[in-house]
């Protein structure tokens, strides 16, 4: 009998271990915070040599694969970029502007125009991984329904970090990092020299932007603020407000301003026109300027300050701009 009872009392025990173990193998796993999944997601794909990656950005945060196959770059200041740290894939770009000294990636692969990107083409085509700024924003979640797209916008009062953490996300993506950080110590060496050149300089700078004989000035904060913002030249007019198109100005406002050094960006020579910059300025309201007289105006890389900056080339070029009107 005793023997029984204890098959019996063994027999139960068994069944309510089983039991347990049933419960725990059912039971819901914990639920990690987001921000906790991304890193899980990113420390994953870094160890296994391919995966993904997540990106923030101004519209949103977005996971794009490491090693892209096929890129679409909108943006000229990203495929400048890509161009100096290396990237083993296919590109992609737009068919009516591409940056002269960028121009060896121009190609049939149909994706649309820098201002209105061709959906269809792109749906065809299958990008991996899609690069868009300021000029495609609208078309951010319509292209995000195609590939993963990355907004590369860089604000103008924050260019050296924006650039910064742009060539660091473009050097991790395309396995390039060690060249991303290269490139990146050798600009801030650049711009720690420029600044030392600009420190105490008395010397007043205006901005322009002449368009097919229309002349528009910027200031501080603006899209090419960085002359005073950055690098501390002082700025001949402070009144002038930040905007995308810049503040119309005549020439009587030139002479009157009477800046030590003009800076031109010439956005004909680049989209197009019949009134190119020289033409433009050439007033005797502007030969009598300061600026005219003491042989400092300065026709800057239009390329580099209006189609690809933020990248590191049209940096380096914008850099050597802004050395050129203090005379170094």
């Amino acid at each position: 009998m005793k023997q029984k009872l204890l098959y019996a009392f063994v027999f139960a025990l068994t069944l309510g271990l089983m039991a347990a173990c049933s419960k725990r193998q059912d039971a819901p796993q914990a639920t990690q915070p987001a921000a906790q999944q991304t890193a899980s997601a990113q420390t994953a794909s870094t160890q296994n040599g391919s995966g993904s990656v997540a990106i923030a950005h101004e519209l949103g945060m977005t996971v794009v694969p490491l090693h892209p196959a096929k890129v679409a770059v909108f943006d000229m200041g990203t495929l400048d970029i890509i161009n100096v740290i290396g990237a083993n894939a296919q590109i992609a770009v737009p068919g009516d502007i591409v940056t002269s000294y960028l121009s060896q990636y121009k190609n049939d692969i149909r994706i649309g125009g820098i201002k209105e990107p061709d959906m269809e083409g792109l749906y065809n085509w299958k990008p991996d991984i899609i690069f868009i700024s300021g000029r495609q924003r609208a078309y951010y979640p319509e292209l995000s329904r195609i590939a993963p797209t990355v907004y590369m916008q860089t604000d103008p009062e924050n260019y050296l970090r924006d650039m910064e953490k742009h060539v660091t996300e473009l050097g991790k993506i395309f396995g390039r990092e060690d060249v991303a950080r290269e490139k990146l110590d050798a600009l801030a060496a650049k711009v720690d020299k420029a600044k030392a050149a600009a420190a105490g300089t008395r010397e007043k700078a205006l901005v322009i932007l002449t368009n097919d004989g229309s002349i528009s000035a910027y200031g501080k904060g603006s899209r090419f603020g960085m002359i005073h913002d950055i690098f501390g030249i002082p700025a001949a007019d402070d009144t002038i407000k930040p905007s995308l198109h810049g503040q119309e100005i005549s020439y009587e406002y030139i002479a009157r301003v009477d800046p030590d050094i003009l800076y031109v960006v010439d956005r004909t020579a680049v989209i197009g026109g019949t009134k190119y910059a020289n033409a433009t300025l050439d007033n005797p309201l502007v030969a009598s300027t300061r600026a005219a007289r003491n042989g400092k105006i300065v026709n800057m890389d239009a390329e580099a300050w209006y189609l690809t900056a933020g990248g590191l080339t049209a940096t380096d070029r914008m850099i050597d701009d802004i050395l050129t009107g203090l005379g170094k």
